[in-house]
């Protein structure tokens, strides 16, 4: 396979266990023994998360579909 599949898998794999780990411990905080907080809170977290995820996935599906192809004059 070429470099850049390879670095390409190599960084996924990392940065996704890396997200999965952090979201992991986001839930961490749903302890209410440990933690207080209020509803608004934790739909301000979710909505930053759906907000983060819809922009990566925005960046992802525009590298492979663009649709920008300029303007030019014939």
């Amino acid at each position: 396979m070429n470099e850049k599949s390879e670095s390409f898998k190599r960084l996924a794999n990392s940065r996704v266990n890396k997200t999965l780990n952090d979201l992991r411990l986001i839930g961490n905080l749903s302890n209410q023994s440990n933690y207080e907080y209020k509803v608004e809170e934790v739909d301000a977290i979710f909505e930053a998360l759906k907000v983060g995820l819809r922009d990566c996935r925005k960046r992802f599906d525009l590298a492979l579909n663009p649709s920008d192809k300029g303007f030019k004059l014939d």
